[in-house]
């Protein structure tokens, strides 16, 4: 392959994971509007434009460092649940959570065959479980966050890129409570401090993918 031959399939699939991230963008509006009709939510145009931002440039960038054109499939379903629980504390229905959960799963089987379904089933099953028992015995989640989590899992597609992720997610919620504490001065605020979990677990699995293209 000549030198040009490679820069036009690079520039080629970054104009595809260009477009995905427009894609995921948009499709996400739709949802914001039901919950609009549904509950009330009026919008929030700077988390919006944040949103656009933020996935507009990942995307790209993953794609850059070769990320196999599955796992930013993935990357934008998962785009599109953290945006409505950025911007309105609320999930996309069921339906999509779990539709995309299942994609993602067909993903890594179209990826790595039956060893990577393996994986992905495994690592889902995992996040499905441990967000069950949190769900059960503590105060710090919603039973909606079980099915934000088997998302994640599966979009994650092995136990490395969920523990890693994982790590990612802790870190990105350490720094925001510095960061309000910061601002604050006081300990008080940080028990209202709402950290939605969909886009803090979008940064994760960003994250996780970033560290294995490196």
């Amino acid at each position: 392959m000549d030198f040009s031959t490679h820069i036009s399939q690079l520039t080629g699939f970054a104009l595809a994971s260009f477009a995905l991230a427009i894609l995921a963008n948009l499709l996400a509006d739709p949802f914001l509007k039901r919950i609009q009709t549904e509950f009330g939510y009026t919008g929030n145009m700077p988390l919006r434009r944040l949103r656009w931002m933020c996935v507009a440039t990942a995307l790209p960038i993953l794609a850059a460092l070769h990320i196999p054109f599955s796992a930013l499939i993935a990357v934008a379903l998962l785009s599109i649940t953290a945006a409505t629980d950025l911007e309105s504390s609320y999930l996309p229905p069921d339906a999509f959570t779990l539709g995309s959960t299942i994609i993602c799963l067909m993903l890594s089987f179209v990826q790595s065959g039956w060893l990577g379904l393996r994986d992905a089933v495994v690592a889902q099953a995992i996040c499905f479980a441990v967000m069950v028992f949190v769900v059960t015995f503590t105060s710090a989640c919603d039973s909606g966050d079980i099915k934000l989590a088997m998302q994640f899992g599966a979009a994650a597609g092995s136990l490395t890129n969920v523990f890693v992720g994982v790590m990612a997610m802790w870190l990105t919620m350490m720094l925001l409570l510095v960061i309000q504490f910061v601002r604050s001065r006081s300990v008080t605020s940080l028990s209202r401090l709402r950290l939605p979990l969909g886009p803090i677990a979008w940064a994760g699995l960003v994250v996780a993918l970033l560290w294995r293209a490196l």
